[in-house]
């Protein structure tokens, strides 16, 4: 399977599909709980809106896929999630409620326009008889990347939580 090239590109791109929504995943209920104190009932609504916004793309692009190709479907997601970033970037304990949950939406989105089209084109040009192995292979790496990016997002999270805690330290 790896001699495949459209799989290894689309395993890479998976990578980093889950490495975001998996890291996301675990990061952003701790910020909207410790930081700015939402209750977690209004966390989980919150956080709801992804999945909303990965089922909607996902369903989207499985339609749109019979007229355009994959590319700018992916393009698309790579535009909502770098859209989602730039505005969860900006977040203080002050932010309304509603950009979050348009962040968070277009995060959805944007996981649903990436991988639906990156998971059918790269089965695509794969045998049949070597996709049993390569969704073997797709489903362990997703595996791995949901805890690499758990791991790295979270160790930066308290990294800088230390070194702000440092730093109040310091000028008390």
């Amino acid at each position: 399977v790896f001699r495949n090239r459209e799989f290894v590109i689309g395993l890479v791109i998976d990578f980093f599909i889950s490495f975001i929504f998996f890291g996301f995943m675990a990061l952003l209920p701790q910020i909207l709980q410790r930081q700015m104190d939402f209750p977690v009932m209004e966390t989980g609504f919150v956080l709801m809106y992804r999945g909303v916004g990965t089922m909607v793309a996902s369903l989207l692009s499985g339609f749109l896929m019979m007229r355009f190709s994959p590319r700018p479907l992916i393009a698309l997601g790579i535009l909502a999630i770098t859209f989602s970033n730039w505005v969860l970037a900006g977040i203080t304990p002050d932010t309304d409620t509603f950009p979050i949950i348009l962040a968070i939406l277009f995060q959805g989105f944007g996981i649903g326009f990436m991988s639906t089209p990156t998971e059918a084109a790269s089965f695509q040009t794969l045998p049949p008889s070597l996709r049993p192995d390569a969704a073997s292979v797709m489903t362990a790496v997703r595996r791995i990347a949901a805890g690499v990016g758990v791991s790295i997002l979270v160790a930066q999270l308290v990294s800088r939580e230390q070194t702000a805690r440092a730093a109040l330290m310091e000028n008390v």
